[in-house]
């Protein structure tokens, strides 16, 4: 039987509670690179010019020109960009997303939007930048080299007001997406007990000790009952979706902190680090200390000069 989709405005709170929301980067300033090229994200980008102009291609997308009030926000392949000399930017990277993966809206084209007409979305991308900004210029004082927002060091004070910043930023988005005429991808209406299972995965420890009947048992379900609605709801079963958060968490310790790869096999909940080496091949294709090496953040010359400034 075919799942309810959902394309309203209006969603149950439960379903709202799914949407994953996490700031990325936040950056202002004169782009590091006038002419680069960028990997494929699965996350949204984009970037707001408030000075000069920018031509880009993407491979699926074809090529766009912009110019200083201009919001662009970019398809998730690959994109060859090229800015004036006196271009001045601020760019944002950030995960929406529901569980199964889907966003909120497709990145599957270039949309350019005027900015004199979201006044509001242009005031909160310099909330963002600022508050996003005191806690990359603190690590710097403290001279730790890390390359990922998420990884830096901070209080519950600034990581709560970095969280309301970025879902008042979220909304704000979403409305101007709403004015344009952009539709959101349709949401599939979940049982409530998958809901409450999601929720339960989602706030695992780091080492993501997960029991699944333990899960089943706390959603009043039995173990081929979870496995069975939690992939009709985001195909995948529990212990996959699991292991996914696990692996995400391990990538992000690795491509942004020094951290000595024992510790971060303890911290993952691996007794040795041999069976996290192994596994993490299993994952990724490659092990932990050669997927440090190749590792190459596009974006990592930003995050430096924001530490810098």
């Amino acid at each position: 039987m075919a799942r309810k989709q959902s394309t309203s405005n209006e969603l149950r709170m439960m379903d709202w509670s799914r949407l994953h929301t996490e700031l990325v980067w936040a950056y202002e300033g004169a782009p590091t690179r006038l002419l680069s090229k960028r990997r494929e994200y699965d996350m949204l980008m984009c970037w707001l010019l408030l000075k000069g102009s920018v031509e880009a291609h993407s491979i699926n997308s074809g090529t766009i020109h912009a110019q200083a009030g201009q919001w662009v926000f970019m398809p998730s392949d690959k994109i060859y960009h090229r800015f004036s000399t006196d271009a001045r930017i601020i760019s944002l990277r950030m995960i929406i997303r529901w569980p199964d993966d889907k966003h909120l809206y497709p990145y599957n084209q270039w949309i350019i939007l005027d900015s004199s007409l979201y006044p509001k979305l242009q005031r909160q991308s310099h909330v963002l930048v600022n508050k996003t900004q005191l806690i990359t210029q603190q690590a710097h004082r403290k001279k730790i080299q890390i390359t990922k927002l998420a990884a830096l060091p901070c209080s519950m004070t600034q990581y709560m007001d970095v969280k309301q910043a970025t879902l008042r930023w979220v909304t704000l988005y979403d409305q101007a997406m709403q004015h344009a005429g952009i539709n959101r991808l349709p949401l599939e209406q979940v049982d409530p007990r998958v809901n409450e299972a999601i929720q339960i995965i989602n706030h695992l420890t780091a080492e993501r000790k997960f029991d699944e009947s333990q899960l089943a048992q706390q959603v009043g379900l039995s173990v081929g009952q979870l496995n069975r609605l939690f992939n009709q709801a985001i195909g995948q079963t529990p212990k996959a979706y699991a292991e996914k958060l696990r692996i995400e968490d391990t990538l992000k310790l690795i491509v942004s902190s020094t951290m000595p790869l024992k510790e971060l096999a303890y911290t993952m909940g691996f007794k040795q680090q041999s069976h996290f080496s192994n596994w993490f091949y299993k994952k990724t294709g490659k092990y932990p200390r050669q997927y440090r090496k190749d590792y190459q953040d596009p974006g990592q010359d930003q995050i430096y000069q924001t530490l810098r400034d």
